[in-house]
C-alpha cells in the first residue's frame, strides 16, 4: 500500500477495523501482482475453522447492511404468505365442500406465520435505524480526495 492509503487509513477513528474491506472503501487505485506463491515454510496455519469464519462474519457486517434487509424482507414475505394463507383457508372453508382440515390448525398457524412476520419485518426497521446510528458512530469520511492540484 502506498503511503496515502495507509494515512487515510490510520486517520479513521474506527477501532475495530476489517482491514481487507477498508483498503476497498477508501477508494485509490488497486493493482493486483501476480506471483507463484512457495509453499509455507512454518508448518500449517493457525487460523482455525472458528477463526475464518469471525473474519467472514466481520467482514460481512462491516461493509454490508444485506443482512438487515434480508430480515426485512423475510418479514415482510412471512406477512405476505400468511396473508395469502388467509385468503385461501376463507375460500376453502366457504366456497368448497371438502373442507376436512383440523379445527383451528389453519388459523393457528396463520397466527404464528402472522406475527412471527410483524416481529422480524418490525426487528428489520429497527435494525435499519441502528444501522444509520452505527455508520454516524464510524465518523468516516464521505469522500476521500486522493490529490490536490493548484493548492
Amino acid at each position: 500500500m502506498s503511503r496515502r492509503v495507509v494515512d487515510v487509513m490510520n486517520a479513521m477513528p474506527e477501532r475495530n477495523r476489517f482491514v481487507r474491506g477498508l483498503r476497498s472503501w477508501v477508494g485509490f487505485t488497486q493493482v493486483g501482482i501476480e506471483y507463484d506463491r512457495v509453499g509455507r515454510l512454518a508448518g500449517k496455519s493457525k487460523y482455525s475453522i472458528t477463526g475464518l469464519f469471525r473474519l467472514a462474519f466481520d467482514g460481512i457486517f462491516s461493509f454490508s447492511y444485506v443482512p438487515l434487509k434480508m430480515i426485512t424482507a423475510l418479514g415482510f414475505m412471512s406477512i405476505a404468505l400468511s396473508a395469502l394463507g388467509t385468503v385461501w383457508v376463507a375460500y376453502q372453508r366457504f366456497f368448497t365442500q371438502n373442507y376436512d382440515a383440523v379445527p383451528g390448525f389453519a388459523t393457528t398457524v396463520i397466527l404464528i406465520m402472522f406475527f412471527g412476520g410483524l416481529q422480524l419485518f418490525s426487528l428489520g426497521l429497527v435494525g435499519e435505524y441502528v444501522k444509520r446510528m452505527y455508520d454516524e458512530t464510524k465518523s468516516r469520511p464521505q469522500y476521500v480526495i486522493e490529490s490536490k492540484i493548484g493548492f
